[in-house]
C-alpha cells in the first residue's frame, strides 16, 4: 500500500473515532437531560397545584384540620417533617389532608401504589422508626392521602399502646 493509502485510512479512523465519541457523549448526557426536563415539568405542575393555596405552617395546619379531632399535634408535625425531608419537591406548607399520591400528587412519581411501592420504602421506614410502630404492607398500600398517613399512624400508636398495656 502506498503512503497516501495509510494517510487516508488514518484520517478515516480519526473521523470515525470523533463521531463515535460524539455519539457516546450524547448517549451519556441524554438521561441527565431527560431527568432534568422531567423534574422541571414536575415542578411546574406542582407550582400550578399550589398556586391557589394559602401557605400553612404546622400550627395552622394542625388547628385547621386535626385539633378538633384530637389527633396528637406531634404526629401531624412529624409526618409533615418527614414528607418535607424525603420528598424535596413537595411543599408541605401547601399540602392539604385530601392531597392524594394516586391523584393530584402522582406527578411526584408518575405511578403510585400507596406507600408500599419501591419509591416510598424509605418513607415507611422513617415513619416506623420515628413513631416506633410497624406498618404492614396492606397499611402501607392504604396510605394514599396525607390524611391516610396521619390517621393510620395515629391508629397504630393507639393500637400499640393498648397491646402493651394488656401485656
Amino acid at each position: 500500500m502506498s503512503p497516501e493509502s495509510y494517510l487516508f485510512i488514518a484520517k478515516l479512523l480519526k473521523i470515525v473515532i470523533i463521531v463515535l465519541s460524539v455519539v457516546a457523549a450524547g448517549l451519556f448526557c441524554v438521561p441527565f437531560y431527560l431527568s432534568t426536563k422531567e423534574s422541571r415539568i414536575r415542578k411546574k405542575k406542582l407550582k400550578q397545584l399550589y398556586a391557589s393555596r394559602k401557605s400553612l405552617d404546622d400550627d395552622e395546619f394542625y388547628k385547621r384540620f386535626y385539633e378538633s379531632r384530637n389527633v396528637p399535634r406531634d404526629i401531624v408535625e412529624k409526618v409533615r417533617k418527614i414528607l418535607a425531608e424525603d420528598f424535596y419537591l413537595l411543599d408541605v406548607s401547601r399540602i392539604l389532608p385530601q392531597d392524594d399520591f394516586t391523584g393530584n400528587l402522582s406527578i411526584l412519581w408518575g405511578e403510585w401504589s400507596g406507600l408500599d411501592g419501591l419509591e416510598a420504602v424509605e418513607v415507611v421506614e422513617r415513619f416506623e422508626k420515628e413513631f416506633d410502630i410497624t406498618i404492614s404492607d396492606s397499611e402501607g398500600a392504604a396510605m394514599k392521602t396525607i390524611e391516610d398517613i396521619i390517621l393510620i399512624i395515629w391508629w397504630k400508636i393507639l393500637h400499640d399502646d393498648k397491646a402493651s398495656r394488656v401485656a
